[in-house]
């Protein structure tokens, strides 16, 4: 084979390369928020998960692209909020997270776990494992809002929230891999794909507990 070929060959394998490994993401990994990395496979258990879920109610529609989506940029978002409370010395014990399931499972759905669950799985591309770790994420979102910006209106204090969170996000080096879209860092979300993934949640219900925008997520009652 002449040099020039085995160039031409060994550049388009390359190519190749990094495409297939999503332009910076690991081979096997839907995302990487700084050094945690949220692999394929967990997505596709939580996913397969929410379709079972989702199963149940006949009323309710499913799409696994769309559910596929709505979970990486969920877990994406846990970690950078996980990351915004350490920095800012917000603390959500088990006890609080316990106590919202609790109080809104009893509010808003007559203690009937179950209606619960499916309402966050058909809403919100919850599946039941992972309703701790959202309503963690919303009393952590709560706890940042309320920090950031103290006393303002809802609007304003998603709005600091934001602000706060996109550099943060830039210095973490969040990076999805191109099959879900790519990551806006200004709205700390999963921007459209070419598939106009729209749906996926605007962001995990933080603002007002109980409102249109935020049901029916855990409201802290």
């Amino acid at each position: 084979m002449k040099p020039v070929r085995r160039i031409v060959l060994a550049s388009a394998a390359a190519l190749a390369v990094a495409v297939v490994s999503g332009c910076g993401v690991q081979a096997g990994s839907a995302a990487v928020v700084g050094s945690t990395r949220i692999s394929d496979s967990d997505v596709a258990a939580m996913v397969d998960e929410l379709k079972q879920t989702i199963a149940a109610d006949p009323t309710a529609l499913f799409d696994s692209t769309k559910a596929t989506a709505a979970n990486v940029q969920r877990l994406t978002r846990h970690y950078l909020l996980d990351e915004a409370a350490a920095r800012e010395g917000v603390v959500v014990t088990q006890a609080q997270v316990d106590q919202l399931i609790s109080s809104t499972t009893t509010s808003t759905f007559g203690g009937d776990s179950t209606k619960f669950e499916q309402a966050l799985a058909s809403q919100y591309a919850v599946p039941p494992s992972q309703i701790p770790s959202f309503a963690h994420d919303v009393l952590e979102s709560q706890a940042l809002t309320a920090k950031l910006a103290p006393g303002a209106d809802a609007t304003t204090q998603q709005n600091k929230l934001n602000a706060y969170l996109a550099p943060l996000g830039q210095e973490l080096g969040i990076e999805v891999s191109p099959r879900y879209g790519t990551w806006s860092f200004d709205t700390s979300t999963l921007a459209a794909t070419p598939d106009d993934l729209s749906f996926v949640p605007s962001a995990t219900p933080s603002a007002e507990p109980g409102s249109p925008s935020a049901s029916p997520s855990p409201s802290a009652s």
